[in-house]
């Protein structure tokens, strides 16, 4: 997973600055540089036990975001960070053992969660 340029980093992301240790992110599957499209990932971000941002993974904090004081905004950038299949989370599509790309129904599916999301705060 790479996200080497401004336009590809995560931006105001809940507890990223300083706490998370895990994030869900829609990212671009690739399976032998071919782009398979969007699909969601379980990405460690920090060890649990020290805090410290694991190798590849860059993060950063943002400031308070306005009626959420308290909460710790932030970026994530991924550099040559390798997630595994088993990172992947696969209710529509998933990648075999052998690297065989099952996609889901509809390639709009994976945007479901985020559209609803943003009806809620409508």
């Amino acid at each position: 997973m790479i996200s080497p340029t401004i336009t590809s980093t995560k931006w105001w992301i809940g507890m990223a600055g300083h706490t998370a240790t895990h994030t869900a992110a829609l990212c671009n599957l690739i399976i032998d540089r071919a782009k398979k499209g969007l699909h969601w990932f379980v990405i460690p971000l920090r060890d649990p036990e020290t805090g410290l941002a694991y190798p590849g993974v860059r993060v950063g904090e943002l400031g308070e975001k306005i009626g959420r004081p308290g909460l710790d905004s932030g970026w994530i950038q991924f550099h040559q960070v390798r997630v595994p299949r088993s990172a992947m989370l696969t209710k529509w599509s998933k990648v075999g053992k052998s690297g065989n790309y099952s996609p889901p129904p509809s390639a709009t599916i994976s945007y479901l969660p985020l559209i609803r999301e943003r009806l809620d705060i409508i």
